[in-house]
């Protein structure tokens, strides 16, 4: 973990960051199990796009956020960033609905919660597009998991790993 941001917001992931399983995943579940016909219907809400697919399922089945797997040492961090005085921000590619829902359970934690809106799925530079228009290069730090996550980590002041493979924190390392 990296040291308080004097003023500058920390950003962080939700799926394999501050969880360790992916909510679209665990919402699909949880939809599947209710109503095995959904599976019928899932290739016509992929015509809406990636966006508008997690919007439509989500409407069907949200996961208890009391029983994700949240990353305990993260957490504990992003408490005591919080404690200090620092902007927290969720900020996820899973639905606003998820996105909400999460931060909510874990209030007051973070500040703000965003998320995928139904047609743009906040992810890889559509997430970094949006945070260097809203607080400038390098004017946030990104907590994040993944490859697609670089693109973010590569406006941000400070990238902050969690949950990735050795051979990730490497690379975000060697080229940041």
């Amino acid at each position: 973990m990296q040291p308080d941001g004097d003023g500058i917001p920390l950003c962080v992931d939700l799926d394999g960051t501050l969880v360790s399983t992916d909510t679209l995943h665990e919402s699909l579940l949880i939809a599947v199990k209710r109503k095995p016909s959904l599976l019928l219907r899932l290739p016509f809400w992929l015509v809406r796009g990636k966006a508008g697919f997690k919007r439509r399922l989500t409407a069907e089945a949200l996961p208890d956020c009391s029983l994700l797997p949240y990353r305990p040492e993260l957490l504990d961090w992003l408490r005591d960033q919080k404690s200090e005085g620092r902007k927290l921000l969720l900020v996820t590619a899973s639905d606003q609905s998820v996105a909400n829902a999460v931060s909510s359970h874990l209030s007051p934690l973070f500040d703000e919660a965003l998320g995928s809106d139904g047609s743009r799925n906040l992810s890889g530079s559509r997430k970094r597009n949006y945070l260097v228009e809203r607080f400038g290069e390098r004017g946030f730090d990104y907590a994040g998991d993944a490859a697609i996550d670089m693109a973010v980590w590569s406006s941000a002041r400070i990238p902050i790993v969690a949950g990735a493979s050795q051979e990730l924190e490497a690379e975000v390392e060697r080229r940041f």
